[in-house]
């Protein structure tokens, strides 16, 4: 309900509360616990949708389609998992040094990479 409301509230000043419409899943468990029916998925996918048409900038436009491109192909969505466990592997604690970190990683903390990924382990059988 707040991923509604808080673009509504915010108001046009304020573009970017649309991106709470992002943190939805749209499983629809939300509609089903909902006493009054209010089609919630269809009022997130509005925010969704003007959010795009407000124009997400370049540098956020160039992510997500290099992101796609990326995993969209087993080689390249290996390599990029590789690349990610072997920088978490190198950074390990230090992440909160890099620039932007340590406000990101202010009370988180940062999981360790899995020695042996999921899909190597299915491979081998041992899931």
């Amino acid at each position: 309900m707040g991923a509604v409301l808080t673009p509504l509230l915010a108001g046009e000043e304020h573009p970017e509360a649309l991106e709470v419409a992002n943190a939805s899943t749209l499983c629809g468990a939300c509609m089903d616990a909902c006493p009054v029916s209010i089609p919630l998925q269809d009022l997130l996918l509005a925010n969704r949708r003007r959010r795009v048409d407000l124009g997400a900038g370049r540098a956020e436009q160039a992510g997500w389609s290099t992101w796609a491109s990326t995993w969209s192909h087993t080689r390249t969505y290996e390599a990029s998992m590789r690349a990610v466990g072997l920088g978490g592997r190198l950074l390990g604690d230090r992440a909160g040094s890099l620039p932007g970190g340590r406000a990101w990683s202010e009370g988180r903390a940062i999981p360790k990479p899995a020695a042996e990924s999921f899909r190597s382990k299915w491979r081998k059988g041992n899931v």
